[in-house]
């Protein structure tokens, strides 16, 4: 189906960045409201994780194209994520994010690589009987333990500037 009067959002971030009056003339033109279209797109991507289970799993901006009456179109599809058990571990971690708690952050990102090792560990088992999944899981924790204060520390890098910028 061909749409017309799509903007795509790669280029409204350089125009944007180019001209600050870029926003009202979007408005006045296009009936697009970065703002509305923003806040759809956060709502959406956690509508697709949290309660469809699977997601567009390459939203950058040119594969996001912003439509009459702000709304928002997704474009390449060839790659997407299929949600499985994450779901309580990623509430955790935007929780945490919330809370500026970067240590339960970490925690819960060690969460997602329990689950991605469950399957090898079970592998591993097999193939070497006199393992025990116990010891494989033990492995893992001491690992976790020996990185999370060095996630913690990356963590900090990556949000203090979002915190401050919206304090």
């Amino acid at each position: 189906e061909f749409i017309e009067d799509l903007v795509s959002v790669e280029g409204v971030i350089a125009s944007l960045d180019r001209d600050k009056d870029y926003r009202t003339q979007l408005t006045k033109w296009k009936d697009i409201d970065c703002n509305v279209v923003a806040q759809y797109f956060l709502v959406d991507m956690m509508r697709q994780f949290f309660i469809d289970g699977f997601f567009h799993a390459d939203p950058h901006p040119a594969n996001l194209y912003m439509l009459k009456g702000s709304r928002l179109g997704y474009l390449d599809f060839g790659i997407i994520g299929e949600v499985g058990q994450n779901r309580i571990t990623m509430l955790h971690m935007l929780h945490a994010i919330s809370e500026r708690d970067m240590y339960a952050v970490a925690k819960s990102f060690f969460g997602f690589a329990r689950f991605a090792f469950a399957d090898y560990i079970d592998v591993m088992e097999r193939l070497e009987p006199s393992a025990s999944k116990e010891t494989y899981k033990k492995a893992l924790e001491k690992i976790e333990e020996i990185m999370v204060d060095n996630l913690v520390a990356s963590l900090h890098d990556i949000f203090d500037p979002w915190y401050r910028s919206v304090d």
